[in-house]
């Protein structure tokens, strides 16, 4: 796979992707390599940030979780030497902001910036645009306090600026950046305040151009921000039923064009998506059905789904990262390299399993349950070597529709992974304490801080000893 392929399959599903600028994929086809260093080939600020963000994404998969040290420091600083003496406009001007970031040089950074707002007759579509890539350059690392100051400018210069409707989802775009920041430090108050601005403005955002609230509306954020106090389930509905009608296709839209109606159905399916996954918040995880038990000794508690079939509770003192897929699922295999990330970087005593099904065949072969499931058991622990405990439900075949005869579906399909993947954490109580599998380095940063909080309450709290709902305690 070449660098460019690489590159379009890891940022398509990401905003971050414009940080990365302006049609400069070209360059990263230059060198397969993640260590590329600064040469004369390189003449832009564009290519040169679009390479080291590259070898920030291909040192993160090769190893741990890319993190804003020296290592990065002293990989940027060369770029920035080799374009010392060049002269960088227009565009670029952005660019050379990010790798000044990069270099530990807020200061150039933010004279770039300045310097790229000052162009004469610069439009406001590219004030916009040069306001959110300071905002994401300056929320690079969460924790930095003096930065995020700094990012807060700049996002109040977008509020301020006289923007067109087709801007309008620049602002709502660096609003949610800086929920997802406030999110990461865990707080709460900032990170609800800043989900709320970005989503009031959707309905300024023309209706084709709703595919980033759709996807990015921070509703599994504002859920967990939320879980605590009392009106919590009012909150999320509300700010559901707003999201869904603010997605929906009017009917005058429709009956302008029926591709409105496919794109409200793409649009909406994200937020019924989330908001299926959201209703497992705070609450206890169903049982886990299975008939095949791998890594982990099978549970005594038998289940009527099928013959065989056993439950598990997560109610048992451990915190628990879970995760169901299935081997035809094509973003559950996508997910099992940050699978491995996360397990070998989660804090000591984290417990982990991965959760899965049967579907009636194993290549061009129809074999029954108990075969297919040694063939996944070899799939994910000894080929994928996902290195945790593997429960896999074998359902016995039942005739279908067209003659089919299939595996009878699985129980935990239709109780608790209603998309594949889920992604879900539990703590010592086997209350469901996080949905939504972490997407990219800060959000599994932001995973590890959230699994030692849970391993620090459940060292104080006893597991549960009914399934009844509890109430989250305060981020």
């Amino acid at each position: 796979m070449s660098i460019t392929s690489d590159y379009i399959r890891r940022f398509s599903r990401r905003p971050a992707a414009t940080i990365l600028l302006l049609g400069v994929i070209m360059a990263a086809e230059r060198s397969a390599s993640a260590q590329e260093t600064p040469s004369k080939a390189t003449l832009t600020a564009a290519e040169a940030a679009n390479d080291h963000l590259l070898w920030e994404r291909n040192t993160s998969s090769q190893q741990d979780l890319p993190t804003y040290d020296d290592s990065v420091v002293a990989h940027s600083r060369p770029w920035i030497a080799t374009l010392a003496n060049t002269s960088q406009r227009g565009l670029q001007l952005d660019a050379m902001g990010l790798l000044a970031i990069r270099a530990g040089d807020d200061s150039a950074a933010q004279r770039q910036f300045a310097e790229r707002l000052a162009t004469p007759g610069l439009s406001i579509s590219d004030q916009a645009y040069t306001l959110y890539v300071a905002t994401k350059a300056f929320t690079n690392d969460p924790q930095n306090t003096a930065r995020l100051a700094i990012a807060n400018k700049y996002v109040a210069k977008l509020d301020t600026a006289p923007l067109t409707p087709e801007t309008m989802l620049v602002r709502f775009l660096a609003h949610q950046r800086m929920a997802s920041t406030y999110y990461a430090r865990r707080d709460s108050v900032a990170t609800v305040r800043e989900i709320l601005t970005a989503d009031a403005i959707i309905p300024a955002i023309p209706y084709d151009r709703r595919y980033w609230p759709s996807r990015s509306s921070g509703l599994e954020m504002f859920a967990e921000m939320v879980s605590s106090q009392p009106n919590a389930r009012s909150r999320v509905d509300s700010l559901t039923r707003f999201l869904t009608q603010m997605l929906t296709a009017s009917p005058a839209l429709i009956a302008q064009d029926s591709a409105y109606y496919w794109m409200s159905q793409g649009y909406t399916g994200w937020i019924e998506t989330g908001t299926s996954q959201l209703a497992l918040l705070g609450k206890p995880l169903p049982g886990i059905v299975a008939m095949h038990w791998y890594g982990i000794s099978a549970p005594s508690a038998t289940d009527p789904s099928g013959p065989g079939a056993r439950t598990f509770s997560a109610a048992d003192g451990h915190v628990r990262v879970i995760e169901f897929g299935d081997r035809f699922c094509g973003a559950c295999m996508m997910s099992l390299p940050a699978l491995r990330r996360i397990r070998a970087t989660a804090p000591a005593g984290v417990e982990f399993m991965y959760v899965t099904f049967t579907q009636g065949s194993w290549g061009a072969d129809l074999i029954d349950g108990d075969a297919e499931a040694e063939h996944l058991r070899h799939f994910y622990l000894e080929k994928e070597k996902l290195n945790m405990p593997l429960a896999v439900w074998a359902g016995p075949k039942e005739p279908g529709i067209d003659d089919q005869v299939l595996p009878r579906q699985s129980p935990n399909i239709t109780t608790i992974a209603t998309t594949s993947p889920t992604f879900i954490v539990t703590d010592g109580r086997g209350i469901v304490r996080h949905v939504g599998f972490p997407d990219g380095a800060e959000a599994e940063r932001t995973l590890n801080e959230k699994l030692r909080r849970l391993l620090k309450e459940s060292s104080t709290t006893p597991p549960a000893a009914t399934q009844a709902t509890a109430t989250l305690p305060h981020p």
